[in-house]
């Protein structure tokens, strides 16, 4: 899975770029962190996700970075979700989920599979794969 944000990256009230925190969770479920509030999932993951969470793993991006992250998946894991944690998340896609099943090669979340996450402004955007959670014009499937 790649990650990438761009130079306008999660900018402060004079419009300055900053880096931002972005969480990996693998799940055994989807609604709770479909219906999770960034501020729920920033402070208390665990509790806000309950016994659907598995794991979770943190990482930055700066402006104009990019990250490849290769994680081993549980077995358990049916979904991984993926939140960035901006200065402004009203009316922006925050968060976005995969099908689990769709990143697993030998158990691992790869980077050559094409899932590429690209974060701009104060927004996730999915390039590559299917988000279970924004998807536009078909009705959502959490399940």
């Amino acid at each position: 899975m790649v990650i990438d944000s761009d130079t306008s990256l999660n900018p402060d009230a004079q419009g300055e770029p900053l880096s931002v925190v972005v969480r990996l969770y693998q799940l055994e479920a989807l609604p709770p962190f479909a219906t999770a509030a960034p501020d729920q999932l920033w402070r208390d993951a665990d509790d806000a996700l309950g016994s659907a969470l598995i794991s979770q793993r943190e990482l930055t991006l700066l402006p104009n970075d990019e990250k490849i992250d290769v994680a081993a998946l549980d077995q358990k894991t049916r979904y991984v979700g993926i939140a960035a944690f901006f200065r402004h998340t009203e009316q922006n896609v925050w968060h976005v989920a995969l099908d689990a099943d769709e990143l697993r090669r030998d158990g691992l979340l790869s980077a050559s599979d094409g899932i590429r996450i690209r974060l701009v402004n104060d927004r996730i955007e999915l390039e590559r794969g299917d988000d279970l959670i924004n998807r536009q014009g078909q009705g959502s499937s959490v399940h």
